[in-house]
C-alpha cells in the first residue's frame, strides 16, 4: 500500500468517526444551540381575551420577547374549559417555537372526568408556573352577609354562579365548587347550582353568590359587588381583609396553578433558554 492511500484510508476513517459522533450524539453537536429562536414564539393562551390568564401571558411574552429578540405571539384559543389550548399544545413539533398555558383544573380536575387528547404526565415540556389563581366567593355590595354571621347558616336552594373559566364543561368538578358540594354533603345547600358566563348576574340579582376568580377584583373595587371569603390558605396581599374558608370554619382549599408548557421532547438547551426568558 503506498502512502497515497495510506493517507485516502485515513482521511475515510476519520470522516466517518465523526459522522458517527454526530450521528449517535446529536446533543452534542448541537448543545449550544446559539441561533434559537431564529423566528416567532407562538404561545396559546387556553382562555379568552381579557382575562386574568389572557392578561399575565401577554405581560410574560413581551418580557421574554426582550431576551429572545423575536416576538412572542399570543394566540387565544378557549374552550373545553381549559383543554382545548393544551390539547393543540400537546400535537405540535416539539422544537420551542409552540408554547401555551396549562391550568392546574386543566392537569388535575379534567383529567379525572373528561377523556382528553393529551397525557399530562406524558405529553407535556414544563418551562414554569408563575401563579395561582385567586378564587373568591362574592355577594350583591348591599346583601346583608358576612363569612361570620351566614356563611355557616346558609338557606336551601340557594343558586352559585360558577365562573365557566375555571370549570370544565362538565363543572361540578371544578375546584371553585369544592365549598357548595361541601355544603349539599351536610345537608345546609341544595344541589341547585348554575353555571354562567356573566358575574352581572349576580348584581341583577339571578344568582345570591359568586365562586369564581380574580376577575371579580375590578367589580368589587367598583362596589357592585362584595367579597366574602377565599380559597386560599392564608390571606390574599390583594385582599387582606378577606377571610380564607378555614378562617370561618370551613376545612375547604383550591389554590389552582398556571404555567407554560411545551410539547413533550423540546431540547434542553431550548427549554433552559425559555425558562430564563419568562
Amino acid at each position: 500500500m503506498n502512502l497515497q492511500n495510506t493517507k485516502t484510508l485515513n482521511v475515510f476513517w476519520v470522516t466517518f468517526a465523526l459522522l458517527t459522533l454526530v450521528f449517535i450524539y446529536p446533543p452534542i453537536a448541537g448543545a449550544q444551540d446559539t441561533d434559537f429562536p431564529t423566528k416567532p414564539i407562538k404561545l396559546i393562551v387556553a382562555f379568552a381575551p381579557g382575562g386574568s390568564t389572557d392578561l399575565t401571558s401577554r405581560a410574560l411574552a413581551k418580557g421574554a420577547e426582550k431576551y429572545l429578540g423575536k416576538p412572542v405571539v399570543v394566540e387565544n384559543r378557549p374552550g373545553g374549559g381549559g383543554t382545548l389550548g393544551p390539547t393543540l399544545v400537546s400535537k405540535e413539533k416539539p422544537d420551542g417555537y409552540t408554547l401555551g398555558t396549562l391550568a392546574g383544573g386543566a392537569a388535575t380536575w379534567s383529567p379525572l372526568i373528561l377523556e382528553l387528547a393529551y397525557d399530562v404526565k406524558k405529553d407535556f415540556t414544563y418551562i414554569m408556573q408563575y401563579g395561582t389563581y385567586l378564587m373568591i366567593v362574592s355577594a350583591r355590595s348591599d346583601a346583608l352577609l358576612t363569612p361570620q354571621r351566614n356563611l355557616l347558616n346558609i338557606p336551601a336552594r340557594i343558586q352559585i354562579l360558577v365562573s365557566v373559566r375555571l370549570a370544565t364543561t362538565r363543572f361540578p368538578m371544578s375546584p371553585s365548587l369544592s365549598w357548595p358540594r361541601r355544603l349539599v354533603y351536610s345537608g345546609k345547600l341544595s344541589d341547585s347550582m348554575a353555571p354562567f358566563r356573566r358575574l352581572q348576574h349576580c348584581w341583577v340579582g339571578h344568582v345570591s353568590f359568586i365562586a369564581a376568580t380574580q376577575e371579580q377584583i375590578a367589580y368589587i373595587k367598583a362596589g357592585r359587588i362584595k367579597p366574602l371569603v377565599t380559597y386560599c390558605e392564608s390571606r390574599s396581599t390583594a385582599l387582606p381583609d378577606v377571610p380564607t374558608w378555614r378562617e370561618v370554619g370551613y376545612d375547604v382549599g383550591a389554590e389552582s396553578a398556571l404555567g407554560i408548557v411545551g410539547p413533550a421532547g423540546i431540547p434542553k438547551a431550548r427549554v433552559e433558554k425559555l425558562v430564563y426568558a419568562f
